[in-house]
């Protein structure tokens, strides 16, 4: 008899959603576990000491190089290539009832996770539930050891999945195959265009003080190259970037912009600042600069002209600075648009700089009306993902204090970073490049934040919770134990 439920290979022939978010099941070996873990899922724990009577003759020991070929032959596929040949790189457990091997769990350890590659039953361990025993005992023996869990898996067989979810002392989203209509998930909450009718009840947003001087350009990219050239920043000049975190990367949109006046630029660099004409402070990913920051204090006592890049917010974070620009497709539910607030530069001259756009120029007041961000939703999406995250024991790129600034609402959260160089990840930067482009299958934009191996991924209020469950099974899915998986 075939053991069809425990196996995780089946036929293809039977119909198998695996375009769709599912919860696969974790047993945790850390933190609040202990063990007694047994004893804090009563439902789990009577079952387990019922089965475990006194009556049999059973015992536990290790897995063992011999224990493979006993194992093998009580699989339901003796051929199955997946099936270790040699415990180079597994560990595991075995049952035995009076003397004899009946039945066995073998763990894959892949970084500190350890995935349930086979977990097998003779036709005596099936009379006892041997499956189940060995299951919680490996999860007793494993308990505050190195590892963060035992990966019980993840099933779109209905009897296998019924069978996974006695263990589910924690679950989380996963999805293996691309759904057959994907959803689109950017950066830009932008989804669709919408119809605002005119009211001369409505407030005029912010960014558009009457009182203050302000510059629309078609796009935010378009700002910052418009701005040095009506500073007159040209060939052999030098502008001093300033931003929020300690790397030396600075996107392409800022450097190019820089590039087409000609100029040149220094990253963080103190000692240049006396050199530079105009300093860029840069709010990465609307994450602000700390206020104290003392290139910021050098860059202002020097008297230079300080630019704020605000793409990522809806508000500036120095109120000393000259000029701060705004990116309308990065923060509102918009697809075109940027500002630049402290000066108004004519539209002739606009169009001498290729940056104007009289029919969005147009428009623009009208759409920004009612715009602004939703920063508790946010925030919610945020705090959904990061519990997700540390679930897993990964950790978020730690630069600056982003749970302080979400916890002072200093920044309303435009994407989550995660860092795959840390921890037991042998190769994050692969990790992270292949995470990228699955995503992309997936319909979600994601980047990586260089030189490190961090993977950042969207967070705004045009996503659902189900929209951030859904992203992070992307993420989750490219863990699964099959991806990693290489036979012996």
């Amino acid at each position: 008899m075939s053991n069809e439920i425990i196996s995780p290979i089946f036929s293809e022939k039977n119909y198998q959603g695996k375009d769709i978010v599912l919860e696969g099941i974790r047993i945790p070996l850390r933190g609040q576990y202990s063990l007694d873990l047994l004893d804090k899922f009563s439902n789990n724990s009577r079952r387990v000491i019922k089965l475990e009577r006194p009556d049999l003759d059973i015992e536990y020991r290790e897995l063992i190089e011999n224990d493979l070929d006993l194992l093998r032959n009580m699989w339901f596929d003796p051929n199955d290539e997946t099936f270790p040949r040699d415990l180079s790189s597994h560990i595991g457990f075995v049952l035995l009832k009076d003397g004899e091997v009946v039945g066995g769990i073998i763990l894959k350890p892949i970084g500190d996770v350890l995935f349930m590659h086979q977990l097998v039953a003779g036709e005596e361990g099936k009379k006892i539930k041997a499956s189940t025993l060995l299951v919680w005992h490996a999860a007793r023996m494993l308990t505050r050891k190195k590892w963060h869990s035992i990966d019980v898996g993840v099933s779109y067989n209905p009897a296998r999945y019924n069978f996974f979810r006695h263990f589910a002392v924690e679950e989380y989203p996963i999805i293996l195959k691309k759904p057959f209509y994907t959803p689109i998930i950017r950066f830009s909450p932008f989804k669709s265009f919408r119809d605002i009718e005119d009211s001369d009840s409505k407030k005029p947003h912010k960014w558009l003080d009457p009182n203050t001087p302000h510059t629309f350009v078609p796009r935010g990219s378009y700002a910052i190259s418009t701005l040095l050239k009506y500073l007159k920043i040209g060939k052999g000049d030098k502008v001093g970037i300033i931003k929020t975190f300690d790397t030396a990367f600075v996107s392409g949109c800022v450097t190019q912009a820089v590039k087409n006046v000609g100029a040149a630029y220094v990253v963080n660099q103190g000692e240049s600042l006396p050199d530079c004409k105009v300093v860029l402070l840069i709010h990465e990913f609307g994450i602000p600069i700390s206020q104290g920051n003392e290139l910021v204090m050098v860059a202002r006592d020097l008297g230079l002209k300080i630019i704020e890049d605000c793409a990522w917010r809806e508000d500036k974070v120095f109120h000393f600075s000259d000029y701060s620009i705004f990116s309308s497709q990065k923060i509102y539910d918009m697809n075109y648009g940027g500002l630049i607030i402290g000066t108004s530069i004519p539209s002739e001259e606009l169009w001498g700089y290729g940056a104007y756009d009289f029919v969005k120029a147009k428009r623009f007041k009208k759409d920004l009306q009612n715009q602004c961000v939703n920063i508790e939703s946010r925030i919610n999406n945020w705090t959904q993902f990061h519990d997700y995250v540390c679930a897993e024991g990964w950790a978020a790129y730690e630069g600056k204090d982003i749970e302080g600034f979400i916890k002072n609402k200093k920044w309303a959260p435009t994407v989550y970073m995660i860092d795959f160089g840390t921890g037991n990840f042998e190769d994050g930067d692969k990790i992270v490049g292949e995470l990228i482009e699955r995503l992309e299958q997936f319909g979600i934009q994601s980047g990586k934040y260089h030189p490190s191996a961090v993977l950042y991924v969207p967070i705004h209020d045009n996503m659902s919770s189900e929209d951030v469950r859904y992203m992070f099974a992307v993420i989750r899915g490219y863990f699964n134990s099959c991806n990693a998986y290489v036979s012996s």
